[in-house]
């Protein structure tokens, strides 16, 4: 499923699971806000074999995310090799648990999206503020409601 197709419970879901991780893996903050940034950029596809996730610097790159990953990042810096591709995943995996959850079948959240396209674009847009506003310190927990 490639996630070009949110929806507002998908974002809220990415949105709550980036506190979950930073509790987590405390000290990794920026590298979990570069994976959000990743998730509600439509950079992740996952399918129920696999994840790969589209490089955030090289056009075209992707890496197949399972349990590591190939990137410098991962390979040579990252604590446990967790880069923002690994987090990327983890928060997709984990939104995608929770908006479902919440009752959307994926066809009505692509029904939905068919007819709400601008909505989505405006949705995508204020995630994304959302979460480099988190990685900059301010909170956004309020503006979930």
């Amino acid at each position: 499923m490639h996630h070009d197709t949110f929806t507002p419970q998908f974002v809220q879901a990415v949105l709550a699971a980036i506190p979950v991780c930073r509790a987590k893996f405390p000290g990794e903050d920026a590298r979990i806000h570069r994976g959000a940034l990743l998730v509600v950029d439509g950079a992740v596809t996952t399918t129920c074999h696999e994840t790969s996730v589209a490089s955030g610097t090289t056009d075209g790159k992707k890496y197949l995310v399972n349990t590591h990953c190939g990137c410098e990042d991962a390979t040579r810096r990252a604590p446990g090799g967790r880069c923002k591709h690994m987090f990327a995943k983890w928060l997709m995996h984990r939104a995608l648990r929770t908006s479902f959850s919440l009752g959307l079948t994926p066809a009505q959240a692509e029904a939905w999206r068919t007819q709400h396209t601008e909505a989505l674009r405006d949705a995508r847009a204020a995630a994304g503020e959302m979460v480099a506003q988190a990685a900059q310190g301010s909170t956004w927990e309020g503006r979930l409601q």
